[in-house]
This record gives structure tokens, sequence and C-alpha cells, in this order.
């Protein structure tokens, strides 16, 4: 999972997914921007790179100097050589749909709060994670 902020405190989130197993695998990338999936995209690969992070050691993490020699950097131009090589499999752009924002866990949560403090929240006031803890702090003033 990649996340930058910029300056206006935009965050922005790539997932990436990979897969495998005895004869294909796949990659599966999310992007997301404050909490809004963007897009998704999914690529089958019959010739994964291997991917030894499990063995990876801590000299070799953190003695690489420069970021051509990074270890993310290098796991990252794998995968990406990996989707180009494969066969793309599917696509869906995510921006101005009304889906629920929430992630399931979220919502859940929230109303479980909101029973145990005996609280009622206007869920039209929010629409996201984030939208609901602006929402919260307001309430706190």
């Amino acid at each position: 999972m990649l996340n930058v902020k910029r300056k206006n405190m935009e965050r922005i989130q790539v997932t990436i997914t990979q897969e495998k197993n005895e004869t294909d695998g796949t990659i599966s990338v999310t992007a997301s921007r404050n909490g809004q999936n963007c897009f998704n995209e999914t690529f089958l690969s019959s010739n994964l790179s291997e991917h030894p992070l499990h063995t990876l050691s801590a000299e070799e993490i953190e003695g690489t100097e420069g970021a051509e020699n990074c270890v993310s950097a290098n796991l990252l131009w794998n995968m990406l050589t990996d989707m180009m090589r494969g066969e793309k499999t599917g696509s869906k752009a995510l921006y101005g749909q009304n889906e629920s924002k929430f992630e399931l866990t979220d919502l859940i949560d929230i109303k479980r709060f909101e029973r145990l403090a005996n609280v009622k929240f206007d869920y039209t006031k929010f629409h996201s994670l984030r939208e609901f803890q602006m929402y919260f702090k307001g309430l706190m003033k």
C-alpha cells in the first residue's frame, strides 16, 4: 500500500496485491483519494517474478543507499514488469459513483459507539469515515 500526502492534506493511496498459485497469478491495483476509490485494475500473468519478501535481511533493507537500489523500488519494478507482460483482465473507473464510501467495519463501529454512548448521529452530515471524523470533532466542540 502506497500512501502520499500533499500540502493540502489530500491522501492518495495505491494498493497493489499479488496472488500466485501453481500455474499463474494475478496482480490487482486499487487507487483511492481521501478514502474514496478512484479505480481498480487486475492483471493475469503466467510468469510472475519471485518476490522473496520473507528472505530479505535487515541489512538489505536498511543498507541500500539511493532510491535506485532500494528494496521498494526493485519490488515495484518487478511487479510493474509482471503487469506489462501480463494480460489486463478487468478494470473499473470509480470516480463519481455514489457507492458506499464506508467500509462495513467502520459503519458497524460507528453504530456500536452510537448505541453505547447513547447518542444519535445525523447520517446525512457525513458520507465517509473522514467526513464522520470532522462531524464528530464538530460535535465535541
